[in-house]
């Protein structure tokens, strides 16, 4: 298993993998959140809610701005399974599947963006018509009092 070398840190740290399980040789490591949404045929936002919410076993390797993880292919397999016993990932896909069928089956981030932008352009026009309305109301008072 390669495994990149930080000073002063043991590879378990580095890796969140014992010795043991690394020796074995058989455990291929998914560097990124790329590798290891293709690993699931998923997306890399959903695998990180994943691992944020389900406690997918993900590793984050330490130093750097940005955090790097990976994973080890037994470890998601061996996730995967109790995950599929209980249900939970049939359930997700299910949720999933009826929000898509409920707003027509063609979501996705650019339609959702278009609706966001047309939710605002109509803020926008009721922001405008009120002032409208407001400063035309305050001519009329003024006018009044002429």
């Amino acid at each position: 298993m390669n495994v990149p070398r930080f000073e002063g840190v043991t590879d378990e740290a580095a890796t969140g993998v014992t010795a043991q399980a690394s020796a074995t040789g058989s455990d291929k490591r998914l560097n990124g959140w790329k590798a290891i949404a293709a690993f699931f045929g998923r997306d890399r936002t959903t695998v990180a809610r994943w691992a944020k919410e389900r406690g997918l076993p993900v590793h984050y390797v330490p130093g750097g701005k940005q955090k790097s993880v990976f994973a080890i292919e037994r470890e998601l397999d061996a996730w995967r399974s109790q995950h599929a016993e209980s249900g939970q990932l049939a359930q997700a896909d299910a949720n999933v599947a009826n929000v898509a069928g409920a707003i027509g089956g063609r979501w996705s981030l650019r339609n959702a963006a278009s609706v966001g932008r047309g939710w605002l352009a109509l803020a926008g026009l009721t922001i405008v018509a009120l002032a409208f309305f407001m400063l035309h109301r305050a001519a009329r008072a003024e006018h009044r009092l002429r």
